[in-house]
């Protein structure tokens, strides 16, 4: 198996480089009309100037001031860069610039055109097209002035570039015009324009922003005049006064709180002693009391007790019982316990009394504390109202000090403004054009015709129908060729000479490949055919039928086509027999009976008569026909009519064991070649094969001896007057 090396980009490379020396002359064509209308352009353009002045945006600035600038500096980075391009190139500094060139007293006129070729041939063909017109086209109004503006201002703005280098914060400001003294005053004017442009917007935002705070200020402090008279008017109707930053009501309820706290504290205590005081009297144990201990009076008697009762045991440890002073001392000690007893219940009582005070005190103060507690409550309602206007009061006065003080800053700034940018670098007249250029002249019409000619290349090969190639006819039939032919010589030198051309050898490798072929050796009747008339198809009969006779074949021609020039007048010398005769005897039709070596051949022409072709080339009586002379020739060829000029050719293919379609690839299309062979494969009858002619013209073909080219030596061959002449010396003629 052979394996292609061969990729699919190669193939496609292949292609391209077959269209475009198949275009050549298309592409060369329109690359010279390119170039050539380029450099007319070149030589028609009027010459243009441009001049640039250079800006540098200032990176320090200004700090005269102590206090910040109404208008902060200018960012240092890309999107504010951008925006002062789009500043100079805006329509606002655009009429600045103008008004500045009309004071210069510079005019620009937007309405004067460039005289281009079109212009000039406009020009010239004016009296000749005047004559063809109806009327004298209307003169247009002039324009207003306002429309004279904006056109002069669209003009400047279409004639200007401003651009930056990407990498600093340098501005290039360039202007074309007619005049290089014009372009370089315009591109200064901008330049200037922009720096007092930028002054001027400071100096009015300090203006601005001084008349806005101005009056800002006037209205805050109207609104702190009324805030602190409300304050002051509503503490006075309220009687809020404040002492160390509490109201009185509040230090009222503070110490009521804490006296009532107190005396609770005391009765608690007063109530406990009281209640311990009442439970040891009832048990006799009064004198445990503290209160009762401290009585310097209970002290005494404490003190006299015990002295009686030391007495009294005294005298009991004595044993004297019965001593007198025993009773005595036992009346004092009895009268004594009562006086002690009659002092404890006067403390316990005043203990209860102490009680009693305690309570009433506490009834008093939980009173007056409800009374002062219930007139803070209406105080504090007071007090919040009176915060509140303490705060506004507070906020206006915090608002009007900002804004008097950024006032006072405002004014201070008045008349101070920098453009935070410098002219670094002025226009100057150009002294040498900037277009028309020459060199991009000549590459524009190059690149311009090479680019139309290669789409009109490509546009022909889309719109060309016409084949190609002998494959594209493989591929759409899904056979193979059986041949190609090469193009007569269109000089006769080469046949005087007796040199054998591309056109001989193309013969003879057809006539070696017919019958060679597994496909096609073993066809005796061969119809021969074209899609269209003139595409070589009876030229090409007879340079077979001289082939094949030459290599020792008898052979017999068909001559079916009655619209162009067939074998009749192509084989002049040759027997010649009409094809109602040969049908009405087909006994008559049969070669000379020379030697097997001897070639020859025999033509059967259909003559213009009474019985069309189709009538003729029936199929019984016609292929009764082929059928006898079948065995008497060893190959019978029969030119038919083209397939778009009648029935012929199909009666006669469905007749023949082959069917030979002669296709010029030059001037037939596929889609006709891929119909053709379809209504030719629809007959059933014999096999198609196709011949590609690479005709570079149609038929007719001036008349030319044939060399032919055989592969044995030449044979003679004696016609029917006995007359011998060696076979394919015949004169030809398509």
């Amino acid at each position: 198996m052979i394996v292609s090396n061969t990729s699919a980009g190669d193939v496609q490379v292949a292609r391209l480089q077959q269209v475009f020396l198949r275009r050549r002359f298309t592409i060369g064509l329109v690359l010279v009309a390119g170039l050539v209308l380029s450099l007319m352009s070149y030589l028609a353009t009027p010459p243009r100037f441009s001049a640039e002045a250079v800006l540098a945006l200032d990176v320090r600035q200004l700090q005269g001031m102590p206090s910040e600038s109404v208008i902060s500096p200018l960012p240092q980075d890309s999107p504010a860069l951008k925006t002062e391009l789009d500043i100079i190139q805006s329509r606002l500094l655009a009429e600045k610039v103008l008004d500045r060139l009309t004071g210069k007293g510079i005019t620009l006129d937007p309405y004067k055109r460039q005289v281009s070729l079109a212009d000039n041939i406009k020009s010239a063909l004016q009296p000749v097209l005047s004559g063809f017109m109806a009327r004298p086209a209307s003169v247009a109004d002039a324009p207003s002035p306002e429309r004279r503006r904006d056109d002069t201002i669209n003009l400047l703005l279409s004639n200007l570039r401003v651009a930056n280098d990407g990498h600093s914060l340098t501005i290039f400001v360039s202007y074309t015009a007619d005049d290089p003294t014009t372009a370089a005053t315009v591109a200064n004017t901008f330049a200037q324009a922009y720096l007092d442009h930028r002054v001027e917007v400071q100096l009015n935002a300090v203006e601005m922003v001084r008349d806005w705070l101005g009056q800002k200020v006037a209205s805050l402090r109207h609104e702190v005049e009324s805030a602190e008279s409300a304050r002051t008017s509503f503490r006075q109707e309220n009687g809020i006064v404040e002492v160390a930053g509490t109201t009185l009501q509040a230090q009222r309820v503070s110490t009521l709180d804490q006296e009532l706290v107190t005396v609770r504290a005391s009765l608690g205590g007063a109530r406990a002693r009281l209640e311990t005081a009442q439970k040891l009297a009832a048990g006799q144990d009064a004198l445990a009391l503290s209160e009762v201990l401290a009585s310097p009076t209970i002290q005494s008697f404490r003190i006299e007790q015990a002295r009686l009762q030391r007495a009294i045991e005294d005298i009991a440890n004595a044993g004297a019982i019965k001593s007198g002073d025993l009773p005595a001392l036992k009346s004092q000690l009895a009268s004594l316990n009562e006086q002690i007893a009659a002092e404890t219940k006067n403390i316990v009582d005043s203990l209860a009394n102490e009680v009693a005070v305690l309570e009433t005190k506490e009834a008093s103060l939980t009173t007056a504390l409800q009374a002062a507690q219930a007139d803070l409550a209406k105080g504090n309602m007071a007090l919040v109202k009176a915060a509140e206007l303490d705060r506004e009061a507070t906020a206006s006065r915090e608002l009007y000090d900002s804004y008097l003080t950024r006032y006072k800053q405002t004014v201070e700034q008045d008349g101070i403004a920098s453009p935070e940018a410098q002219l670094i670098s002025e226009a100057q007249p150009a002294q040498g054009r900037i277009s028309p250029s020459l060199s991009f002249a000549i590459m524009a019409g190059l690149a311009g015709g090479g680019l139309a000619g290669v789409g009109a290349a490509f546009l022909r090969e889309l719109t060309d129908r016409r084949i190609r190639s002998p494959r594209q006819i493989e591929e759409a039939l899904d056979t193979e060729i059986l041949g190609a032919v090469a193009s007569p010589p269109r000089r006769r030198r080469a046949r005087q000479q007796g040199i054998a051309t591309a056109f001989d050898h193309s013969i003879a490798n057809l006539r070696a490949r017919l019958r060679s072929h597994t496909s096609t050796s073993r066809a005796k009747v061969l119809a021969i055919t074209s899609v269209q008339p003139r595409e070589g198809k009876s030229l090409l009969t007879a340079a077979l039928a001289r082939s094949l006779a030459a290599s020792g074949c008898t052979v017999l021609a068909f001559d079916l086509d009655l619209d162009t020039a067939g074998l009749e007048d192509m084989l002049v010398g040759e027997p010649v027999m009409g094809l109602d005769q040969a049908l009405r005897n087909p006994d008559l039709v049969a070669p000379l009976g020379r030697s097997p070596e001897d070639g020859e051949i025999a033509v059967i022409a259909c003559r213009p008569g009474r019985l069309p072709p189709e009538v003729l080339v029936d199929a019984k009586r016609f292929g009764a026909l082929l059928k006898k002379v079948r065995s008497r020739f060893d190959i019978v060829l029969i030119d038919t009519p083209a397939m778009q000029r009648g029935a012929v050719a199909m009666q006669a293919a469905a007749q023949a064991d082959l069917t030979l379609l002669v296709v010029n690839m030059a001037h037939t299309s596929i889609r006709d070649v891929t119909a053709v062979a379809a209504h030719l494969r629809s007959t059933g009858r014999g096999g198609l094969s196709v011949v590609a002619a690479n005709f570079s013209r149609p038929a007719p073909f001036p008349v030319q001896p044939e060399k032919i080219v055989p592969s044995v030596p030449p044979a003679t061959s004696v016609p029917a007057t006995g007359r011998p002449r060696p076979a394919g010396t015949g004169p030809v003629t398509a």
